[in-house]
């Protein structure tokens, strides 16, 4: 596979290893699935969100969103199995590839 992130790099400390990966093609999970504006309106911040092209594909794409999920928990078994915990693990810190034009997740 081509789009696999290459380890470069890890650091220990006396409490944790920090893997340094190269800069993986894709957007965070975050970014894949919204757009976020804020403006202020009446002095108070408000927020105007677009969902992308990957959020209503995952959403009306049975196999598309069960793909992502099988993937997902492959990499947490790899973690478990590894003896591995993400102590950071949120949408920010996934990255995803999404080939729009073929509605799939590379």
């Amino acid at each position: 596979m081509d789009n696999i992130c290459k380890l470069l790099n890890h650091v220990e400390d006396n409490k944790d290893i920090w893997l340094i990966y190269e800069v993986c093609k894709g957007k965070t999970m975050n970014d894949e699935l919204f757009n976020v504006k804020g403006e202020f309106y009446q002095g108070e911040r408000v927020y105007r969100v677009h969902h992308s092209l990957f959020y209503h594909s995952i959403r009306n794409n049975h196999k598309l969103m069960t793909d992502f999920l099988r993937r997902m928990a492959e990499v947490f078994n790899l973690f478990e199995k590894a003896g591995v915990v993400h102590a950071d693990m949120k949408p920010d810190n996934i990255i995803i590839d999404y080939d729009e034009q073929n509605q799939e997740i590379k």
